[in-house]
């Protein structure tokens, strides 16, 4: 069975592109960020057919359609997961466990929240957080973010894909899918202050060897932000 630390530093000084599944991927061209290193975050994993990873920290991913058809290696929290997990290939799957959760406005756990290469990862606010903690074991560097956009689309979209034909969107597998109730529970505020303290307590890591980039439609300036042009000009294959 894979565990994390099979994949400490296998992607050294490469660059990484975590997919969340924000509204602002639906208005670009994911293909050409296909020669990266690529994580999917829950139903991110939608944006790009050759996605290399899967993460999620979400319990409610077994309810929907594309949990059952994934063809990358899934890395999947423990304790929520594993017993939804029977149908995946064990050899391509990895569960993690979690320090204690940093949760704003309720858990100020600043230790939980400080990267390490340890296979315990950091309990943060959302499974796009942990997904950060991967990639930094992973020894990825630069990490650029797409679809972390921290808010509803004007159309009041929380997910890309809700941009799509009806038929070619996810389904749910116990009830169909319900715009209203996805909506309940979204709570930028709490992620964003989630991410200014990891951007606070990493800093020196941050700014040595593991720059993110934001290239996401987002409100806050946490990351520097480049578009998606930039980042291919700079460190993509025929730079």
């Amino acid at each position: 069975m894979l565990k994390l630390k099979d994949f400490v530093d296998k992607y050294k000084n490469q660059p990484c592109v975590i997919y969340g599944a924000g509204p602002s991927i639906n208005f670009i061209d994911t293909k050409p960020l296909e020669q990266f290193i690529s994580i999917g975050v829950n139903s991110g994993i939608l944006a790009n057919k050759n996605i290399d990873f899967f993460l999620s920290d979400d319990q409610g991913i077994h309810h929907w359609d594309y949990f059952y058809n994934l063809n990358c290696i899934n890395l999947l929290y423990e304790n929520k997961l594993k017993k939804y997990s029977n149908h995946l290939n064990a050899e391509k799957t990895v569960f993690f466990k979690h320090k204690s959760f940093f949760s704003p406005p309720n858990n100020y756990n600043f230790d939980g929240i400080k990267l390490t290469k340890e296979e315990i990862l950091i309990g943060s606010r959302t499974s796009m957080g942990t997904s950060l903690n991967v990639a930094y074991i992973f020894g990825c560097n630069p990490v650029i973010l797409i679809g972390n956009d921290c808010k509803k689309s004007k159309e009041g979209y929380r997910y890309f894909w809700q941009y799509w034909d009806k038929d070619k969107q996810p389904k749910r597998l116990d009830y169909e899918f319900n715009q209203s109730n996805q909506n309940k529970g979204f709570d930028t505020k709490a992620y964003i202050e989630y991410l200014n303290y990891f951007s606070i307590y990493n800093k020196e890591i941050i700014e040595k060897e593991f720059n993110i980039i934001d290239c996401s439609d987002s409100d806050h300036n946490i990351f520097p932000k480049m578009s998606l042009k930039e980042i291919l000009d700079k460190y993509g294959e025929k730079r």
